[in-house]
């Protein structure tokens, strides 16, 4: 199945892009995420196509998500791209956004934004500490 990205994919994108700095393989990139819920599980990552949840159970199939924190939240259409069992009541699932909509692409790119974690640009060393004399 062929899918065109959307103004709503776009503008995930733009956000996501401008909080990343480092190589990456993939068609988008993704954002590591702190305080960002989902009713599946909680969310390791996101990026304009996609979601990697950690859930208590498998999941497969279709699924419409509920993406929260504490201002605010978005439904979304999702497939079950893959799934990998970590333990007993632990599974890592990669999630595909379906057919998102301008106006829900604009919540997600606010839910993003407000809670993503930033990857440091270099890894050159602790900060130096400047004391006044």
């Amino acid at each position: 199945m062929s899918r065109t990205r959307s103004d709503g994919d776009r503008a995930i994108q733009r956000v996501i892009n401008d909080s990343y700095a480092g190589p990456e393989r993939r068609r988008a990139v993704r954002v590591n995420v702190r305080q960002l819920k989902c009713n599946l599980g909680r969310v390791l990552d996101i990026s304009s196509r996609g979601a990697r949840l950690l859930s208590r159970r498998k999941l497969r199939g279709w699924h419409v998500i509920r993406l929260f924190d504490r201002d605010g939240d978005v439904h979304i259409d999702v497939e079950v791209r893959w799934s990998r069992r970590l333990g007993l009541f632990k599974h890592e699932i990669g999630l595909q956004f379906l057919n998102v909509p301008s106006d829900i692409a604009a919540k997600l790119t606010t839910l993003v934004f407000k809670n993503r974690i930033y990857r440091p640009q270099t890894l050159a060393g602790p900060p130096t500490t400047h004391v006044a004399q």
